[in-house]
């Protein structure tokens, strides 16, 4: 790293970089490096660029974003010039796109029409060429395209049609490795493995302690355990602290639940999730110092009752109430924007220049 913007690895080198959508995706963490190494950075957004606009400010230079959609041919055909409003030339290309509808990525595999199938690699796989013959024109003395992988090589659980997309990404890399290197320009891709990215968490059984909060919930009603009621609690509080790593129900739906059950859940982005486990800890706690401080289990039994029926809603309809109340707070104003920088509303996570999965 160097002291000093403009004389690093990358100084006087053009970068196109997809797929930021906060601080936490790893397109913006290339992009910061990059900037920090010399480069100059064009990042590209999908739908509310005001948004994308905003993270761009966070970086060592604020860096100018132009709207792409991928899937959107008339946009792709004017991805060169819209980039040379701002460079003259490409050196390289950051490929950090995915999505898939619910359906594909978490789903029933058998069940997922051809529709969602396609959506998944169009977007996800189709894309690294249709990027590639869109930058081109500006990668006259070569360069380089990299995209962002995940391991295709088995059936994940949930990954479903997401990893067959990851698997034509592989194959779509060495075609484009094939055509274009006669023109200097080097194709690549790099499996990050699995990072806490808003990517992350749209995969259904990413930790969500949903459906161990019903079960301990109703075992503590029904069995009259009311010293449960702590270990509930302090799962929802290590779980808002420290994400699943020292929560007992994260650590238990991981690596015991999830792998045996297939609840169909609905993508959703971290701060959203996070406002609903906040809640989770109120009614938590509330029901174990009703329980365990004054040993009036009956209210306590009323409370946690509340929390066990909400748990349900998510973690079998994949209806996350909290989500929907961050939601609609956000559309009011009362919890600004830049919370969220990619969920003003979080029931419509449609973005094909999304962060990488």
């Amino acid at each position: 790293m160097t002291d000093q913007l403009g004389t690093g690895l990358l100084s006087g080198k053009n970068l196109l970089i997809t797929g930021i959508i906060t601080e936490a995706s790893i397109a913006f963490h290339v992009a910061r490096l990059a900037q920090e190494q010399g480069a100059n950075v064009v990042l590209t957004g999908y739908g509310r660029l005001s948004l994308v606009e905003r993270i761009a400010q966070r970086l060592p230079r604020p860096a100018p974003v132009i709207e792409l959609d991928v899937t959107d041919k008339a946009q792709l055909d004017s991805l060169a010039d819209r980039t040379r409003d701002h460079v003259d030339g490409l050196d390289g290309v950051l490929h950090s796109i995915g999505f898939a509808p619910a359906a594909a990525l978490g789903g029933s595999f058998l069940d997922c029409p051809w529709e969602d199938v396609a959506t998944t690699v169009h977007t996800s796989a189709y894309s690294l060429k249709s990027l590639a013959v869109a930058a081109l024109p500006l990668m006259t003395s070569g360069g380089s395209i990299v995209g962002l992988d995940f391991d295709a090589r088995q059936a994940w659980p949930a990954y479903n049609w997401m990893g067959v997309a990851k698997a034509a990404l592989e194959s779509v890399t060495r075609y484009l490795a094939r055509d274009l290197g006669p023109k200097g320009i080097r194709v690549n891709l790099v499996c990050a493995g699995p990072i806490k990215t808003m990517a992350a968490k749209s995969i259904p059984g990413f930790g969500d302690p949903g459906a161990a909060v019903v079960l301990l919930g109703l075992a503590t009603i029904v069995f009259d355990q009311p010293w449960l009621t702590l270990v509930i609690a302090y799962g929802f509080i290590a779980r808002v602290l420290t994400g699943p790593r020292l929560s007992p129900l994260g650590q238990f739906v991981t690596r015991v639940l999830t792998p045996r059950l297939a609840f169909g859940e609905r993508p959703v982005a971290g701060p959203p999730k996070r406002f609903a486990q906040g809640i989770g800890v109120v009614f938590s706690v509330t029901a174990a110092v009703l329980a365990v401080g004054f040993g009036d289990t009956t209210a306590a039994y009323v409370v946690l009752g509340v929390l066990v029926f909400f748990a349900t809603l998510e973690s079998v309809f994949g209806l996350c109430v909290g989500c929907k109340v961050f939601g609609v707070l956000m559309r009011i104003g009362v919890i600004p924007e830049e919370v969220c920088e990619s969920c003003n509303d979080i029931t419509l996570r449609r973005t094909p220049a999304g962060g990488a999965v």
